[in-house]
């Protein structure tokens, strides 16, 4: 099982759960940006700073 899809089901079982702690977000977001960020998406990368400075 990659990361990614470790991150997608802990993101799916947090979503059927109605309510995931912030820690968890922002553990998602982070792992999801670097994930993202090293495939070069930084269109992503720039969203993600945008919306949480």
């Amino acid at each position: 099982m990659t990361m990614l899809q470790k991150l997608q089901s802990r993101l799916s079982q947090a979503q059927s759960q109605k309510r995931a702690p912030l820690e968890e977000k922002l553990l998602l977001s982070t792992c999801m940006t670097e994930i993202l960020g090293r495939m070069g998406r930084l269109k992503f990368l720039s969203w993600e700073i945008c919306h949480l400075s």
